[in-house]
């Protein structure tokens, strides 16, 4: 069974992923999802548990997903995270893979596509995700210069981890 912590402030969010995910996996593998209403919990959860994905929403009260994201990633704690947001500017999506995220979708989301993406995820090994992290950052990266110009220099982003 592939265990999944949703991460969100918000309760309809989680419970739509709860249904998306556990009603018809598209891996066909069952899959459990823990639901978080905060970063605290979040990491509450971690220290008792073990998932094969995490879905983390950026902001959040008090821990947000990015300081939720780097106590993962220095803990050792190597899950794919998928960042889950509403914030869809090019730089928050380079910051986000520059953090270690292995994925980002932004809200409002289709289900169908975020089912696919954690079924992918949940089947690559982690030097496989770490490749495809790399690639998405790049492509981040990329368009962001082509968002501002290449001549203009990217906007200041920030290294969240």
């Amino acid at each position: 069974m592939v265990r999944v912590l949703v991460v969100d402030d918000d309760a309809n969010v989680r419970f739509t992923v709860r249904v998306a995910l556990e009603g018809s996996p598209p891996s066909g593998q069952p899959m459990a999802v823990i639901e978080a209403a905060n970063g605290v919990e979040a990491l509450q959860a971690t220290q008792h548990d073990t998932f094969d994905l995490v879905l983390l929403d950026i902001m959040m009260p008090g821990l947000d997903g990015f300081a939720v994201l780097h106590a993962l990633r220095q803990h050792g704690d190597d899950p794919p995270v998928v960042m889950l947001t509403a914030r869809g500017r090019e730089v928050d999506i380079v910051n986000a893979f520059r953090a270690g995220a292995d994925g980002y979708v932004t809200k409002p989301f289709d289900v169908d596509e975020l089912a696919n993406l954690v079924a992918d995820l949940t089947g690559l090994e982690v030097s496989e995700r770490r490749a495809l992290r790399v690639k998405e950052l790049e492509r981040a990266e990329l368009l962001l210069q082509l968002e501002h110009g290449f001549g203009a220099g990217p906007p200041e982003t920030s290294n969240p981890a």
